[in-house]
């Protein structure tokens, strides 16, 4: 996978502007129907909110508890067709659920049966022994618990896994460009968008593609496209902050993963085993405006910490928190003023009336294939693009290289960053550490330390100028938003 040239020489019948989660599954979809495919991105492949989820594809359980029982149908489905086309990168994870109460337990058992029902999976849900309890969640405070049920659902990388989604894409003949800002788009002299002009943030050259169809798949960054497309138009989006934290393996305890049904705000927080350690996660925030690094607050480290203090007999304290990060929910907000808190985490597609500039928009990586198939259905429904049926649901998405599985190390750093530039499109510090490999969010102090080491490497890989005592710098700052709050890097 490299940057390419030919962008500039052909007409595309699909320009995506997004390389996340919805973006690299609308690349993959369009190509494999035969549609000459063009994506750019303005960072680097998943750097926002694609790779600082929760690491799950799941049914979405406490949608439930809203009787949206369409979304999460639709959610097991796709969750199911993951672990068959993916099972590489997506595997089953077991969760426990414990319950406080004989009500308690009645009513998450009629709740798992429904969500089993939904699934269709033999995977099913069940409840431990109290023997059981004390073997499987070791660190549960087992005098408190009524009982502990039980049910399946998935875990992935998610950055790794939207890279594998746009090497895929690749093969199938699409054209890819991280580090691409769109700046403005191109009209007919009916306004309808025909091309845009774009710069290259690593050369900083500017030049124009052109297609006969764009999709803004931005997530965040949504209503940022469409006012370059319309100033006028107003806004959909209702932007929310999930943080999490990360701590050692040992206050989970065990390779099953934990689900708190009851928090003080009405949601739910997993303890997630991720890579040789917990993760924590989420809050639901308001965020003002879309950006790339949002920085988790001392409030949430605070609702994280107390939410899964109350259900452990040793529970973590600040101290004990080794790496911080959040990412910002695309969600859409169809009735004006509702909380986030409730809004549906359906997506939306909509066709501009004179630009026909496409957007797709909410969803969440468990929908995310769906929502990629459907978008390009409707876009052929509108006579935008020739009918082509969708065949990703038949596609095998498979480890192929074991480089990206090596453990990284001094050792290792040369040929897997050799690996990541050539094949990955990897330029800068933070693409090897954040998102090839996952340091950055499970230690991110090791991977200051291994910093100048990997910029060594990268500048005798990379073919342009490597500003190197700049991205050093960069990448400093950035750790400092997923160390501890007690921990500030100079």
């Amino acid at each position: 996978m490299k940057r390419e040239a030919q962008a500039e020489s052909a007409i595309f019948d699909v320009v995506i502007i997004g390389g996340g989660a919805s973006g690299a599954w609308l690349a993959l979809d369009s190509a494999s129907r035969g549609l000459k495919t063009l994506l750019v991105e303005q960072y680097d492949f998943a750097a926002c909110t694609s790779s600082r989820s929760t690491k799950l594809i799941h049914g979405g359980l406490r949608y439930l508890r809203r009787l949206d029982i369409g979304l999460v149908r639709e959610s097991q489905r796709e969750k199911n067709l993951l672990l068959h086309m993916a099972g590489d990168f997506i595997t089953p994870l077991k969760f426990q659920i414990p319950c406080f109460s004989p009500y308690e337990t009645l009513k998450y058992k009629a709740g798992l049966r429904l969500y089993d029902f939904l699934s269709q999976n033999e995977k099913s849900s069940g409840a431990y022994s109290r023997e059981e309890m004390v073997s499987k969640s070791p660190n549960l405070h087992h005098d408190k618990v009524h009982s502990l049920l039980t049910y399946f659902d998935a875990g992935f990388d998610d950055s790794r896994f939207a890279i594998e989604l746009l090497k895929k894409a690749f093969t199938c003949g699409a054209c890819l460009l991280n580090y691409t800002r769109l700046d403005f788009f191109i009209y007919d002299a009916k306004h309808k968008i025909i091309g845009a002009r774009i710069k290259d943030q690593i050369d900083f050259e500017e030049f124009e593609v052109y297609g006969k169809t764009f999709i803004n798949a931005t997530g965040p960054f949504t209503d940022i496209v469409r006012k370059i497309n319309n100033p006028s138009e107003t806004k959909i989006m209702c932007l929310s902050r999930g943080s999490h934290i990360v701590v050692d393996s040992s206050f989970l305890g065990t390779d099953e993963a934990l689900l708190i049904p009851k928090t003080v705000d009405g949601r739910v927080v997993f303890m997630i085993p991720w890579k040789g350690k917990t993760l924590i996660g989420t809050t639901e925030e308001g965020q003002a405006k879309p950006e790339k690094d949002p920085a988790v607050t001392p409030e949430e480290v605070s609702y994280l910490l107390s939410t899964v203090r109350q259900f452990l007999r040793h529970g973590p304290e600040e101290k004990d928190i080794i790496s911080r990060f959040a990412g910002i929910r695309p969600l859409v907000r169809r009735i004006p003023h509702r909380s986030s808190k409730i809004l549906s985490r359906r997506h939306e597609i909509l066709i501009e009336s004179t630009s026909k500039l496409v957007t797709l928009t909410g969803g969440k990586w468990t929908t995310s294939r769906l929502m990629a198939e459907e978008t390009l259905n409707r876009m052929m429904a509108h006579d935008l693009l020739p009918f082509r049926p969708s065949i990703t649901s038949t596609l095998l998405i498979q480890r192929l290289d074991n480089i990206p599985s090596l453990p990284v190390s001094e050792e290792t750093l040369k040929e897997k960053i050799h690996y990541y530039v050539k094949e990955e499109m990897a330029t800068c510090i933070e693409d090897i550490l954040s998102r090839r490999e996952r340091l950055l969010f499970l230690d991110p102090q090791r991977a200051l330390q291994l910093a100048p080491k990997v910029a060594e490497i990268l500048k005798t890989e990379l073919e342009h100028e490597y500003p190197i005592e700049q991205d050093e710098k960069a990448f400093t700052k950035i750790v400092n938003n997923y160390c501890p709050q007690s921990v500030r890097l100079s």
